[in-house]
């Protein structure tokens, strides 16, 4: 509801973050992109141009089922422990047999969060 979404702002104020960003999936989208602000007033919707609540709402596949996640994702760090490692493997089936050459690369990597209290998450959406 709008004023669950009030909610979720109100607890990312209190701790003073300002670029707060949406993740969720594209279903979550779809469905707040359906309901209405205030059921029946003509308030338009949660979703709307690309935002809710005027901050921007990206989606995606990797996002578990049923969350709305709020916060700066500016906080989350990605380590790098390693340098990228390429492997071509020319014999590899079914490449091989298709003239084709396998290649696969590799890397280590790690992420972490800065601040934890600058995300809010909502589950069972």
């Amino acid at each position: 509801t709008w004023l669950e979404v009030l909610a979720m702002l109100e607890k990312l104020d209190d701790v003073e973050i300002a670029n707060g960003r949406w993740l969720t999936t594209a279903a979550i989208r779809t469905l707040l992109a359906g309901t209405e602000k205030v059921v029946g007033s003509g308030s338009g919707f949660l979703y709307q141009g690309g935002t809710l609540a005027d901050l921007p709402l990206i989606t995606s596949k990797n996002v578990p089922a049923k969350k709305l996640i709020l916060g700066d994702f500016s906080q989350v760090l990605l380590g790098v422990w390693s340098e990228v490692d390429i492997l071509v493997n020319p014999y590899a089936e079914p490449a091989y047999s298709r003239g084709g050459v396998q290649v696969r690369a590799m890397a280590t990597l790690d992420t972490a969060v800065r601040h934890p209290q600058g995300f809010v998450v909502a589950t069972g959406v």
